[in-house]
């Protein structure tokens, strides 16, 4: 239920760590709970053919960004 949320999972995390959840059980429910959750995704991304120009100006716009956040960064540091 947590990987389908907004929510950050940290707090389980924690309880987890008090409770000294033995660490194989936590990892194997971490992985059967993201199983649907990736499932999910990857069904609806077989359904919506999105066009390769897409992907790659989404990763432009992400570098682009990158190095305007570096840029600016590094002028408020002088």
């Amino acid at each position: 239920m947590a990987r389908a949320t907004p929510l950050p999972d940290a707090p389980l995390k924690l309880v987890a760590a008090a409770l000294e959840y033995p660490v194989w059980r936590y990892g194997v429910a971490v992985f059967l709970g993201s199983l649907p959750y990736y499932f999910a995704l990857a069904y609806v991304g077989k359904l919506i053919a999105i066009p390769p120009w897409v992907f790659a100006a989404g990763v432009a716009v992400i570098v682009i960004a990158f190095v305007v956040d570096r840029l600016r960064r590094r002028g408020a540091a002088a």
